[in-house]
């Protein structure tokens, strides 16, 4: 019987893929990765088993995760569609090169993934598996089915009545991880409405936020966060200390709309408290230091260096490039920045060059 590693999160479509997968004759193996996301994982790996897969890897992500994806795109300021700091978007690569790896060490030519034939990800999966092993198989059961919708999803559970686990009375697809939540609220032919309060993952509304001022500092050497009001700290705490902080302030909700790689337009929601000001003190330190010619060029970088990511194109060697060019100037960025934090605003308070 043939392997094949699918990349599994726990969702409805999970559950149709494996179930297709094993229909097909495939061996199933899954792999959860650990990005930093709210659920706990070892239940969701058991239900993988319990749904036919032989073994599930459950593989922490979250340091490579930091040092590979997180920090360059900090370092590059980038920015999707004036808004989308690519929390989803920066994933992609990473599951793609762990499906990569798990395949080779269980010799298997198969991989497969849960992205619909429409969607981003259908394309920076099989962009990104594609760079780094163009020898593997790419399976993508959803597209296989004709898919395309989750309403279509229901339909293929309720025939095969297969274990339904989605909560019909909440309207939303959200998905998170170490820099940020990104929660689907539809096409922009549904109605434009204010999203409920169930739609909040990480962030408080701004209307319920505490009604004071909240500072912190934070430093920065040679372009790296190392800590919080003079309390060092490894990138990891800084990031989920930040995104609690930020979230109870009611920072980095952000409600676009979004240009997908197909050129269809949505309406996404994103909560990226950490990002949001992880990425404000860099680009503060960033104007004091860095010269003007670098400065008035560094937002055409910046937004190529997103269309790159975006795209699933960051195993390019443009990506890499810019990647160097990035690192080389976070050398010079060493400081401290102090901002202040009220009910969604984030302002600069103070900043010193050590």
């Amino acid at each position: 019987m043939q392997k094949v590693v699918f990349a599994y999160s726990g969702g409805v479509d999970d559950l149709i893929c494996i179930h297709h997968l094993q229909n097909s004759g495939f061996n199933v193996i899954t792999l959860l990765a650990q990005l930093g996301q709210v659920t706990y994982l070892e239940p969701l790996g058991e239900r993988a088993v319990n749904l036919g897969a032989t073994v599930t890897h459950i593989v922490d992500l979250r340091i490579k995760f930091i040092r590979e994806y997180i920090l360059p795109a900090l370092h590059a300021q980038s920015m999707y569609d004036n808004g989308y700091l690519l929390s989803a978007a920066l994933s992609r690569p990473l599951i793609a090169e762990e499906l990569v790896r798990i395949a080779d060490e269980e010799n298997s030519i198969y991989v497969a993934h849960g992205a619909r034939a429409t969607g981003n990800d259908y394309i920076r999966f099989n962009n990104c598996i594609h760079a780094l092993n163009p020898n593997l198989q790419i399976i993508t059961p959803l597209k296989e089915l004709n898919l395309y919708t989750i309403q279509d999803s229901i339909k293929y559970i309720k025939k095969f009545k297969l274990p339904l686990t989605y909560d019909k009375n909440f309207p939303y697809n959200a998905e998170s991880n170490l820099w940020g939540v990104n929660i689907h609220l539809g096409n922009l032919a549904d109605e434009w409405s204010e999203p409920s309060r169930d739609s909040y993952i990480i962030t408080t509304p701004v209307i319920e936020t505490l009604d004071k001022t909240t500072t912190i500092k934070i430093k920065l050497e040679q372009g790296i966060p190392v800590s919080i009001d003079n309390k060092k700290m490894d990138l990891l705490n800084i990031i989920e200390m930040l995104n609690n902080i930020g979230g109870h302030s009611g920072i980095g909700r952000v409600d676009m709309i979004e240009n997908k790689i197909s050129g269809e337009k949505i309406r996404e929601t994103y909560e990226a408290p950490a990002a949001t000001i992880l990425y404000t003190a860099y680009r503060t330190l960033c104007e004091m230091i860095l010269p003007k010619e670098t400065i008035h060029f560094f937002p055409i970088l910046s937004s190529k260096y997103a269309d790159l990511i975006y795209n699933g194109l960051c195993f390019s060697p443009l990506k890499k490039a810019m990647d160097s060019l990035f690192k080389e100037l976070s050398i010079r960025i060493t400081g401290s920045v102090k901002l202040k934090l009220y009910k969604g605003n984030l302002s600069v308070i103070d900043m010193r060059l050590r």
